[in-house]
């Protein structure tokens, strides 16, 4: 039988709503939401509000068995009113004769009135998330999202991916801006849909389609390599490092690096690499008219393709200066059917990882770069060893 989503009207006194918040029973924050973007200002004129009896804006509310409900709508105006209680805001100078009070700070009678101020809710029940998320993108239609809090609405394979790679040391220690409003899954999004379909637009549009066609999706590898990408990065930049001080350069010179990286060895080249790009954001920021073109790729549709390839004409002309001399991958990754043969046999059909030595069918096992091809190591016997399945996974996805 199918389940219907129901909603159901409810109104709540506001100093409860409050106290739900703080014992857990509310989450303001589910993972599909924006985050706290209202100033201070801004919540205390919510506050003035409802001091004077204006009506609020409905609040949305998702019931969920075993967890807190979540808010689907409303979350600002909660994450106002919960500051407030708690004294962390002051009225604005709109209150006239309670301007700068605090909530402890207020006549008891209004306090009390505060309290009891009514707040009306529609509750959702039998929703699953998909319709949740439609739901939250619907009502925030009157409000403006950015691409990152819109693409984090959108749930899916694709979606957890980039997730995890907005976790890394590259976007948390690295970059010299700040995650607000999702600023460095964003960049993460961007990354993703140039190495897993190649050169093209990287607008929201072009992200939505991403996260959408790719719902149900597993890593591929190119999103693998990605990640290795993104994983040596952080060796070869500092922390808040200034060549990456912007979503545009910073898209760029990781996409740069990820271009060449079936071709060079960039093991133990960090230093090079990061000299190269730094040569390469000063010339930029002198003004210098060599670099017209890339300031105005980084400041002028810098999310259009036309854009994206100019800047990566400057980043691997920057590569290119201390290129020459870099080792070469082997051209040829994978062993051929002779050689998968010699390798099982020399083996004795058994797993080389340490505590393992199972026999593997030859049809399942797995032929393996003992120093990984994308670290210089070369496709040949001596480089060579049986995995079984369960090893070679866990050490590619490592």
């Amino acid at each position: 039988m199918c389940v219907v989503m129901n909603v159901e009207a409810k109104p709540l006194m506001a100093g409860s709503v409050v106290r739900r918040l703080g014992k857990g029973e509310i989450d303001i924050a589910p993972e599909y939401q924006r985050g706290k973007v209202w100033s201070r200002n801004r919540q205390g004129l919510l506050i003035d509000s409802m001091i004077r009896g204006y009506d609020l804006p409905k609040f949305f509310l998702r019931r969920v068995e075993d967890g807190p409900d979540e808010v689907v709508d409303g979350q600002q105006r909660l994450t106002a009113i919960a500051a407030f209680f708690a004294d962390e805001i002051p009225l604005p100078r709109a209150s006239e004769s309670y301007s700068g009070r605090r909530f402890s700070e207020l006549p008891s009678d209004l306090q009390d009135s505060l309290s009891d101020f009514q707040l009306h809710f529609s509750v959702i029940s039998n929703a699953n998330d998909e319709e949740v998320r439609e739901m939250f993108l619907r009502l925030q239609m009157g409000v403006k999202l950015n691409a990152a809090e819109e693409l984090n609405a959108v749930a899916g394979g694709m979606h957890d991916y980039v997730a995890r790679l907005g976790e890394l040391p590259i976007f948390t220690h690295k970059v010299a801006f700040s995650n607000s409003r999702g600023s460095h899954r964003h960049i993460a999004s961007q990354l993703a849909r140039l190495a897993i379909l190649g050169m093209g637009d990287v607008r929201k549009s072009d992200l939505l389609q991403l996260f959408k066609t790719h719902a149900h999706w597993t890593p591929d590898d190119h999103a693998r390599k990605l990640r290795r990408v993104l994983e040596w990065a952080a060796e070869a930049f500092d922390d808040k490092d200034p060549t990456l001080r912007n979503r545009g350069q910073t898209v760029s010179l990781v996409w740069g690096i990820f271009s060449l990286w079936d071709d060079l060895d960039f093991s133990n080249h960090e230093k090079s690499v990061h000299a190269a790009f730094r040569r390469l954001d000063e010339g930029h920021v002198s003004d210098s008219s060599a670099f017209g073109e890339y300031r105005v790729a980084l400041s002028h549709s810098s999310d259009q393709r036309r854009s994206v390839e100019i800047r990566q004409q400057f980043v691997l002309a920057a590569i290119a200066q201390w290129a020459l001399n870099l080792p070469r991958r082997d051209p040829k990754r994978a062993f051929s059917s002779n050689e998968r043969a010699a390798i099982y046999y020399r083996d004795r059909g058994r797993c080389q990882a340490k505590r393992c030595g199972v026999i593997v069918p030859f049809i399942k096992f797995h032929a393996d770069h003992v120093t990984a091809w994308t670290h210089g190591g070369a496709t040949t016997l001596a480089n060579a060893q049986v995995l079984c399945a369960k090893h070679n996974l866990s050490k590619g996805a490592s």
